[in-house]
């Protein structure tokens, strides 16, 4: 059993829809957020579930598709941007990959091969969002959910 604040070592497998890391650690799945397919990490749990966990990165020992940098200066807390720290290319073939994995097992659909054709630029071309609502008194507040960790 994993308890929060233990550190494990380990490397992310896959990654999951909404972007978090997976590392697979004695049969407990573990989720980091801002890790890449490939990275070998120390990671300290931060809750604990009966089949899985959270947990940050601790320390990084080898990273295999980070991008140099994030282009929003809100990255890390505004939680709107769960990929910009991956290449281009690992986000393309992420979102591939969502896609493929949600049309055949929630469609319960046999895709054909198909590919992602890139945006033609790399930022400002997104034309939707989604506003998470907060009760506060007299009315809400609209806003992305705030990330709480520090990269």
């Amino acid at each position: 059993m994993l308890t929060v604040d233990q550190i494990i070592e380990g490397e992310i497998e896959t990654i999951a829809f909404g972007g978090e890391g997976i590392l697979r650690y004695r049969g407990f799945v573990v989720f980091v957020p801002f890790t890449a397919v490939g990275d070998r990490i120390s990671c300290r749990i931060t809750e604990t579930k009966r089949s899985f966990c959270q947990g940050n990165i601790d320390r990084t020992q080898t990273c295999q598709q980070l991008s140099d940098t994030a282009s929003m200066s809100l990255f890390g807390t505004c939680g709107g941007c769960q990929l910009q720290h991956l290449k281009e290319q690992a986000q393309l073939k992420y979102k591939l990959g969502a896609v493929t994995d949600a049309l055949k097992r929630i469609g319960h659909l046999s895709p054909p091969s198909f590919s992602i054709i890139p945006a033609t630029a790399n930022w400002s071309y997104r034309r939707h969002i989604t506003l998470h609502l907060r009760p506060k008194k007299g009315g809400f507040e609209a806003g992305y959910i705030v990330k709480t960790i520090a990269l």
